[in-house]
């Protein structure tokens, strides 16, 4: 079965949910932000191997959007435990429905008191056919010298 981005997403979710359950998960535009809630984008590309599987892979950006204190920043120490946290929840394996990827390498940055925690989901997926349906069904049989084919 094909993975698709809707599992990821919704397996994304529920698991950011698991570690963190009073913040907002958010993937789609972010109309009225409440900190703390993440971010998250999936970036896709896949490439054809043959005409049954396909190698798929997505970057994920999950950015942490923390509330400001007074003074209007955010704590660095606040922000480092984000990332610990999500690196304990996401690797070594993110699991996709009855599937279980690993990911052997993420890496966070802070930028403007944002947290962006980033990995790639690497899998090969089977492309999923409609074989359709038949035309129509050909009969044949064939003699040879006196010799039946079919039983005839």
């Amino acid at each position: 079965m094909m993975i698709s981005l809707v599992n990821i997403r919704d397996s994304m979710a529920s698991l950011l949910k698991s570690g963190f359950a009073d913040w907002k998960v958010h993937f789609d535009n972010v109309e009225r932000p409440h900190a703390p809630y993440f971010y998250v984008e999936l970036s896709p590309i896949a490439k054809s191997l043959d005409d049954v599987y396909s190698e798929r892979r997505i970057a994920v950006n999950i950015a942490a959007i923390l509330p400001q204190n007074r003074a209007g920043r955010v704590s660095r120490k606040d922000l480092f435990d984000v990332a610990d946290k999500l690196d304990g929840l996401i690797r070594p394996v993110f699991n996709v429905g009855d599937r279980a990827i690993t990911i052997a390498e993420a890496n966070s940055v802070i930028v403007d008191d944002i947290l962006h925690y980033y990995f790639e989901l690497n899998f090969v997926d089977a492309v999923e056919k409609d074989d359709g349906e038949l035309a129509m069904e050909l009969e044949l049989n064939l003699t040879m010298k006196g010799m039946s084919v079919n039983g005839k």
